[in-house]
């Protein structure tokens, strides 16, 4: 009975060791894999077509979601990683100030399409920053701060990574001669990093964004502007710790069915005296 109790512990703890294998490389990211950005570029109804929309890397990203700066941004003082809400929307606005200051070019220049839709195929991994260019229609003029979003982003729901990132631009409007702009509704406030994009699994569709639809609702991915990580450490221990508990439980049980039978076969050898 020994040797089958210890037979047992052995095959657990191998088991949780591989599971825990696995559970940590799927939190990785693939940087031999190519992604996409598709960017939709509306205000309610209006379709901002052949507007330009300027795409800079500004960072690689590590399989850990580590950023370290690309080159023409060295020099760029501000850490993106570990950034709250407000302070990611702030360094998108210095880095936009960096770019012009320093006259760096695009790494992608691209125009919407009869929809508002820009896409870019091949997209290596890394941080992106998305420049729209205003854009004027009659007497109204339309545009979007610059934003950060990430390839990959990444699913809180799935908790996966997703290369084929698609993304809303959260757009303003206001009238010529008229400095009071007209901001579109913005979406319910999550604890995620978010910035002037809104990450949508539909762009076409209005009610995921909060490009002033009539529907303002939040995006369940939460990944407003790409930038999101999985806190592996918690999700590891979390994810250990429930195995170490269903361990001493099913441990618990056997030992508690070993000590049944040996108190039976005690009594019973009693009962045959």
């Amino acid at each position: 009975m020994k040797n089958v109790i210890k037979n047992v512990c052995i095959g657990f703890l191998i088991v949780i060791l591989l599971l825990i294998t696995e559970n940590v490389e799927a939190l990785e990211i693939d940087l031999e894999t190519t992604g996409s950005l598709e960017m939709n570029y509306f205000y309610s109804n209006v379709k901002l077509n052949n507007a330009i929309i300027n795409v800079y890397k500004v960072a690689t990203v590590s399989k850990d979601a580590v950023y370290s700066y690309s080159d023409n941004f060295l020099q760029f003082g501000e850490n993106v990683n570990g950034k709250t809400t407000s302070e990611l929307v702030e360094i998108a606005k210095n880095l936009s100030t960096y770019i012009a200051e320093k006259g760096i070019l695009p790494t992608y220049l691209i125009q919407t399409n009869d929809v508002g839709v820009a896409t870019i195929n091949n997209v290596a991994t890394g941080l992106y920053l998305i420049v729209p260019e205003q854009k004027i229609i009659g007497n109204d003029k339309y545009y979007s701060n610059a934003a950060l979003v990430s390839v990959p982003s990444y699913d809180e729901k799935t908790q996966t990574y997703l290369y084929a990132v698609k993304i809303n631009i959260k757009t303003e409007v206001t009238k010529l001669g008229n400095s009071s702009p007209s901001t579109s509704p913005s979406s319910t406030p999550t604890t995620n990093p978010t910035s002037s994009l809104d990450s949508t699994n539909d762009p076409g569709n209005n009610n995921a964004g909060t490009n002033g639809s009539g529907n303002n609702q939040s995006n369940k991915n939460d990944s407003e502007n790409g930038i999101l990580s999985p806190n592996t450490l918690d999700d590891i221990f979390i994810y250990f710790a429930t195995l170490i508990m269903s361990f001493g439980i099913i441990i618990g049980i056997i030992l508690f069915l070993t000590y049944t039978y040996q108190e039976r076969k005690k009594s019973k050898k009693n009962n045959e005296k």
